[in-house]
């Protein structure tokens, strides 16, 4: 089994995974690396500081977790069609929310549960749980710490 990794280039993580579902990048067989950029920071592009676009966003941000979770569930079950039915929830959630960071590995998720392709399945769901830890929600105006 190969290991996943992590580089950073100007500030961002840089999160390799070998793509095992691309052809062979020669003849030889070597490995088609899939890359994700992980900001260390994620924030979404809409305007926080309305209250009515960070009531959204923290919405977003509480469910995410246990969908995640189920995610986690489902594929330790083998169950592929779940995971395929969250990725696209995640894919469009996140996405609508302002988190496009999510886009890329949320779609090749979603591909790869539909392809039963575990291994390549398994990393995209270790991109997911790292942009997820890196979401950074403003806190509402006057708000202490």
């Amino acid at each position: 089994m190969q290991s996943n990794k992590v580089s950073v280039l100007n500030n961002k993580r840089l999160l390799q995974i070998p793509d095992n579902d691309m052809p062979a990048a020669n003849d030889a067989g070597t490995d088609i690396v899939k890359t994700y950029v992980i900001p260390e920071v994620i924030k979404s592009r809409l305007p926080e500081h309305k209250e009515k676009f960070r009531s959204i966003i923290q919405k977003f941000t509480e469910c995410l977790g246990p969908k995640l979770d189920a995610i986690d569930a489902a594929f330790a079950m083998n169950d592929f069609e779940q995971v395929a039915d969250l990725a696209h929830w995640l894919k469009g959630s996140a996405t609508s929310v302002g988190f496009d960071e999510f886009a890329e590995p949320a779609d090749d998720l979603e591909k790869y549960s539909k392809a039963g392709s575990r291994e390549s399945l398994k990393c995209s769901i270790i991109a997911v749980r790292q942009l997820a830890e890196r979401i950074v929600v403003a806190e509402k105006p006057g708000s202490a710490k």
